[in-house]
């Protein structure tokens, strides 16, 4: 039957359609199956250069490779810190800690090479190896075992002699602070040069220094380091800070520090940092990052007064409980609002300090 339209009749919308019919199956290969193809495709694709990128990627065959000296062998040493980063079983092999600890030592004991343009490559010799020096620490704060590791990370921890060694300071700065954390509840961190090593990384960023944005870094990190340490000369250490002209940074790693140990010296500088109002913190940021590290500072304060009321049960933490609710009212970040709203009500439920 024609659903042409007799002579003479009102030509109507869907006259000129065509016959409705089902679906070919070639239409379906070509709507559903052609396309799932060609998915599966670039996912097993990705997933033989992943496999590339990693064949072979032990961690005794990654330093096996770092030892030939190729040019590639701070990435090998980048690959190295991240499957140990992955890898629970190989933070805890001692043999394998020793031997990445002697390497970094043996190069750490070797002149780095002299600064040059890079070559038709692209290559800088010498930015290679304080990229490998600087991963290889990575490397070794990833560890669980401290006997190996620890002494070499203060070797490299120690202030260096050119300014683009920064790098490796920072690193086995950041080093040690991931080791105490990962040896806390087994043996803390014990060495007669753990604490003036770190005491003298607090104070990088004096007037003396020559470089005062590597010093600041330097002051940060050594300070950050401090607080995982823990002690009462680190404590002390933390308390003399807050009385010093540092950058925000450091006196905020300070008082965060300090609520580790169950200490409340830096309660104000705590207060400080929850308060919306406060942008001593990010003045010297660019705007767009200013709100993002913000909400990190808001973030980090509030647990502190958590780590505060739970590893000192005789501390006065009514003073806080205003500053948060000042915060809340300001309809922070969602997670920043919701730690904030418990964190209220479990001061609220807290018993009261008694009276000395």
């Amino acid at each position: 039957m024609s659903n042409q339209p007799a002579q003479n009749e009102p030509l109507l919308p869907y006259d000129n359609l065509p016959e409705v019919r089902p679906p070919s199956a070639g239409f379906i290969v070509q709507l559903f199956v052609i396309p799932a193809l060609v998915v599966l495709v670039i996912v097993l694709v990705w997933l033989l250069f992943n496999w590339l990128a990693h064949m072979g990627g032990s961690p005794t065959a990654y330093v096996a490779e770092m030892k030939k000296g190729n040019s590639n062998s701070w990435q090998q040493a980048n690959n190295l810190a991240e499957e140990l980063r992955r890898n629970p079983a190989a933070r805890r092999d001692p043999a394998l800690a020793k031997e990445v600890a002697t390497y970094l030592d043996e190069l750490l004991r070797e002149p780095l090479p002299a600064a040059q343009n890079p070559g038709e490559h692209g290559r800088d010799p010498r930015s290679e190896e304080i990229e490998r020096r600087g991963f290889l620490c990575q490397a070794l704060g990833q560890f669980e075992i401290a006997e190996d590791a620890l002494p070499v990370l203060l070797r490299a921890a120690a202030p260096q002699q050119s300014e683009d060694e920064t790098k490796v300071r920072l690193s086995a700065l950041q080093g040690i602070s991931l080791l105490a954390e990962n040896v806390r509840t087994r043996k803390p961190l014990a060495n007669p040069r753990l604490l003036p090593t770190l005491i003298l990384a607090s104070r990088a960023d004096d007037q003396t220094a020559t470089n005062r944005a590597d010093g600041r870094i330097i002051a940060v990190a050594g300070t950050f380091a401090l607080g995982l340490v823990g002690g009462d000369q680190a404590v002390a250490r933390l308390t003399q800070i807050l009385k010093e002209p540092h950058s925000p940074d450091v006196h905020y790693n300070a008082a965060l520090g300090l609520a580790r140990n169950g200490n409340g010296a830096g309660l104000d500088v705590i207060r400080e940092m929850i308060d919306p109002a406060s942008t001593h913190g990010v003045d010297n940021e660019e705007q767009g990052d200013r709100a993002v590290k913000q909400a990190h500072i808001q973030m980090n304060a509030l647990l502190a007064v958590r780590q505060l009321a739970t590893r000192n049960a005789d501390i006065d933490l009514s003073s806080v409980v205003p500053v948060i609710q000042k915060l809340i009212a300001a309809n922070p970040p969602a997670p920043i609002k919701v730690e904030a709203n418990q964190l209220v009500r479990e001061l609220g439920e807290r018993k009261a300090p008694a009276k000395k």
